[in-house]
């Protein structure tokens, strides 16, 4: 029970930390929410829409997700996938998302929880039409891998990453030593905090004795590169794995 009564701040977006703050609950921990992203339709859909009707008339052999956000953009968008597309998703809870938007099982998951080992779930299959549905932020090297395994990649952009609101007055938590962790689940959430921070009066060097954790080593070196000195990171990439991180740092 190294959580009991520990305070951990939750970066993710409102509509999805309710997994992370349960969890993180039955560990006796209190979960303070501070939601550093949200996420909506990008303002350009010409791209988008034109995707959604080609997915429509079973133009694509492969739908690839590489998070729960892009499920849930591409549900507003689409609310039946053809049944003769196959589905790759990054991880369990991309998973889990897909069965729970579009009653629709995967076809594949790879061991690791990443975009590099689901590119390479494709190695062996070639002349294939992927569509990639992906945020404002996404970098294009999973694209360019699968493209140069010979594939044909559409990588509209699905949904807009931008700075969340609200949640507690995180400095005055600070001040008060009211906190013991703060969790980051992507680069995102990163980056936006830090601008939360320095628009509320902040600094990083208020943060000084706080545990900083990270979900995945790609989220690691987003926070360093801003500055953080990161103290936990979570080899999987899922919420069970960055709470046993966090449970180990604290014994």
């Amino acid at each position: 029970m190294s959580l009991f009564q520990k305070h951990i701040v939750v970066t993710r977006a409102l509509h999805q930390h309710l997994d992370f703050s349960e969890k993180l609950e039955k560990q006796n921990a209190t979960a303070l929410l501070y939601p550093c992203i949200q996420i909506t339709l990008p303002q350009n859909t010409v791209a988008l829409d034109l995707a959604v009707s080609q997915l429509e008339q079973d133009y694509f052999d492969w739908l690839l997700l590489t998070s729960q956000n892009a499920v849930h953009a591409l549900a507003l968008k689409v609310k039946i996938l053809p049944p003769k597309l196959k589905i790759a998703v990054v991880g369990p809870k991309t998973a889990q998302a897909v069965l729970s938007y579009f009653s629709r099982n995967v076809n594949c998951v790879p061991d690791k929880f990443d975009a590099d080992s689901l590119a390479n779930l494709f190695h062996d299959k070639k002349d294939q039409k992927i569509l990639l549905p992906q945020s404002n932020l996404a970098d294009y090297s999973l694209k360019n891998k699968l493209n140069d395994l010979g594939n044909q990649v559409t990588n509209p952009i699905t949904y807009q990453t931008i700075k969340g609101v609200g949640g507690i007055r995180l400095l005055e938590h600070v001040e008060q030593n009211q906190i013991d962790a703060i969790t980051f689940a992507s680069p995102s959430a990163v980056s936006y905090f830090a601008e939360r921070l320095r628009e509320e009066g902040g600094n990083l060097n208020a943060l000084a004795g706080i545990c900083i954790a990270c979900m995945g080593h790609v989220t690691k070196k987003a926070a360093q590169e801003n500055g953080f000195e990161v103290d936990v990171c979570s080899t999987q990439h899922t919420v069970d794995g960055l709470i046993q991180a966090m449970s180990e740092y604290f014994l």
